[in-house]
């Protein structure tokens, strides 16, 4: 069960966990123990994440979708090192995936600048600090 905020209704949560699931790769080996320990790195990589609407669980299930996509990406371009153009492939693809991860986690980064930013004008306003002239 993936940890979602309990500021995201159950049914969210529900749907953005079926869509995390649709968009992890399968594992090297598919053994039930590693299929597991998949879910178990892909929830902790959400949690980090800490979404606390549906947006920001949307955005949290793309990155950690694509970081993982791309893994396997790079895990496919090994496994064709003897074929120069397959591996290539694989590696653009990697690299496109994690292009894609990193924009999710910034857009989620950059939530967390704004709060804090909020938090610093709101003590700042009730301080009298940050530019505020007296007559």
């Amino acid at each position: 069960m993936l940890p979602f905020s309990d500021k995201i209704p159950a049914l969210t949560a529900r749907y953005l966990r079926r869509e995390l699931y649709s968009l992890l790769p399968p594992p090297a080996d598919a053994d039930p123990e590693t299929i597991e320990a998949r879910d178990v790195v892909a929830g902790a990589m959400i949690a980090r994440l800490g979404p606390n609407n549906t947006a920001e669980g949307h955005l949290a299930v793309q990155a950690v979708g694509a970081q993982m996509q791309a893994t396997d990406c790079l895990r496919a371009a090994i496994e064709f090192r003897d074929d120069f153009k397959k591996a290539a492939q694989c590696r653009a693809q990697a690299a496109l995936m994690m292009r894609q991860a990193a924009q999710a986690l910034k857009q989620l980064l950059s939530r967390d600048n704004q709060d804090g930013d909020a938090r610093q004008s709101g003590w700042e306003s009730r301080c009298g600090v940050g530019g505020v002239e007296r007559a």
